[in-house]
């Protein structure tokens, strides 16, 4: 992770909406492009390769319908930036 302040609740959903384009929840198309945009974000060095994406993606899409619901993703989005917050806090 590179020294980029957390993304603001809002540029999430800036970023949702950007890329959920049938406003549906994101597909696996729709998650990686978004995934992409977030690590740019972030300050990412490397990309994530496409196979750690697509088992990203397969863990938040609890209910396996090939497709991570809005409530999905931002419950896994939070959990992410409290490990994050904590990480940074133990350094």
């Amino acid at each position: 992770m590179g020294n980029a302040q957390p993304i603001s609740d809002e540029k999430l959903k800036e970023l949702r909406r950007k890329y959920d384009k049938d406003d549906n929840g994101l597909s696996w198309t729709e998650f990686r492009e978004l995934a992409v945009e977030v690590g740019e974000l972030q300050g990412l060095k490397t990309p994530v390769s496409q196979e750690k994406l697509k088992k990203i993606f397969e863990g938040l899409d609890a209910d396996k319908s090939g497709v991570v619901s809005i409530q999905e993703f931002e419950a896994a989005y939070a959990m992410l930036e409290k490990q994050l917050q904590a990480a940074a806090k133990a350094k």
